[in-house]
C-alpha cells in the first residue's frame, strides 16, 4: 500500500513538473527594444510596443521610422544638431517637451496620425528657429497645446482645416510671423495664444465664431487677410519664376520681377506655380513703375 502511495505521489510530482516546463515554454521572450541610426554615431531606441523613448547624439534630418507609434515625453529634445525631423503617420500621440531645445531645428513635417501637438512640443528651439513646418494633407490634427511651438521663426502659417483648439502662447514668442490664417473649423483660441508676435497684425480667419473673433482681438490682433495673389513662387524654388516668365518679359527686367514676386511670397504660405500674373500685378504695386510687362 505505501508503495502505491509513493508511486502516485511521484507521478503527480512528474506531471505537475511537465506542466510547468510546458507554460515556461510556450511563454514567448519580451523582444528587446530596437536601435536605429540618426545621423553619425547618433541612435534612438524603441521599444517593442512602438514606443520612441530615448534618442542620443541625432544629427541633420532625421526620418522617424514608421515603427513608431508614440513618442515619449522629451525623448528627442536637446539634440543641438538636429536640423529637420520628419515624423510619419504611424505616429499617434507625443510626450510633452519631445522636440525641446533642439537649437539647431529648422524644419518639421507632421505625420496624418497625431490629432494633438503635445504641450512645449517645440518649446525654445531658439538660435536657428522652425522657419518650415508641414502638415499632412489627411491630418487629424484637433488641437494645439499651450506653448507647443514657442521661439518659432516661420513667417507664414497656414493652420490646416480640421484644427479646433489652440491653448496659451502656441505660438508665442515668435517676431517673425506677419500672416496667420485659421480655419474654419476652429472653435476655442487662447486669448495668450499669440503672445509675443509682435509683427503679426491681422489674423485671416473667414468664419464667424464669435468665441474665436473675440480671442484674436483678445490677443491684440484685428481679424482680416493679408491681399496677396492667389498664386506665387517661394524663395525654396526662384528658377520657377523663371520658367513661368511671360514671354513677353525682356531678360532684364526677370531679375526685378523675381525678386518683387519673392518680396510678396514672404507674406504667404507656398503656394501653387501655376499662374504668375497676379504675382506681377502684385509687383507692380509694391515697385510702383520700375518696370512694365510690355
Amino acid at each position: 500500500m505505501n508503495t502505491f502511495l509513493g508511486k502516485s505521489r511521484s507521478a503527480r510530482y512528474l506531471i505537475a513538473l511537465a506542466l510547468t516546463f510546458s507554460t515556461l515554454a510556450i511563454t514567448p521572450a519580451h523582444a528587446a527594444d530596437t536601435t536605429f541610426n540618426c545621423g553619425g554615431t547618433g541612435t534612438y531606441t524603441v521599444t517593442d510596443a512602438g514606443v520612441l523613448t530615448t534618442a542620443q547624439g541625432c544629427t541633420g534630418d532625421l526620418v522617424i521610422d514608421s515603427s513608431v507609434l508614440s513618442i515619449a515625453a522629451g525623448a528627442l529634445s536637446g539634440l543641438a544638431n538636429l536640423e529637420s525631423v520628419v515624423i510619419p503617420d504611424s505616429v499617434v500621440s507625443m510626450g510633452n517637451v519631445t522636440f525641446q531645445q533642439n537649437r539647431s531645428l529648422r524644419s518639421v513635417t507632421l505625420g496624418s496620425g497625431l490629432t494633438e501637438i503635445p504641450g512645449q512640443a517645440f518649446y525654445n528651439n531658439f538660435g536657428a528657429g522652425i522657419s518650415e513646418i508641414t502638415f499632412s494633407s489627411s491630418t487629424n490634427l484637433k488641437t494645439i497645446k499651450g506653448s507647443a511651438f514657442v521661439g518659432a521663426k516661420w513667417k507664414s502659417l497656414i493652420v490646416p482645416n480640421g484644427v479646433e483648439t489652440i491653448e496659451g502662447a502656441a505660438f508665442g514668442s515668435n517676431g517673425y510671423l506677419i500672416d496667420l490664417r485659421l480655419p474654419l473649423s476652429m472653435i476655442s483660441l487662447d486669448d495668450a495664444a499669440l503672445v509675443g508676435t509682435t509683427q503679426l497684425t491681422k489674423v485671416c480667419y473667414l468664419g464667424t465664431n464669435t468665441t474665436v473673433i473675440e480671442a484674436i482681438i483678445a490677443n491684440g490682433k484685428t481679424v482680416g487677410c493679408v491681399t496677396t495673389p492667389k498664386n506665387l513662387v517661394t524663395k525654396n524654388h526662384p528658377h520657377l519664376s523663371i520658367a513661368k516668365l511671360p514671354k513677353k518679359v525682356t531678360d532684364h527686367q526677370n531679375s526685378t520681377i523675381r525678386n518683387a514676386c519673392l518680396e510678396v511670397s514672404d507674406r504667404c504660405d507656398g503656394l501653387s506655380f501655376g499662374i504668375l500674373q497676379g504675382c506681377f500685378k502684385k509687383a507692380i504695386e509694391l515697385r510702383g513703375n520700375n518696370f512694365k510687362v510690355r
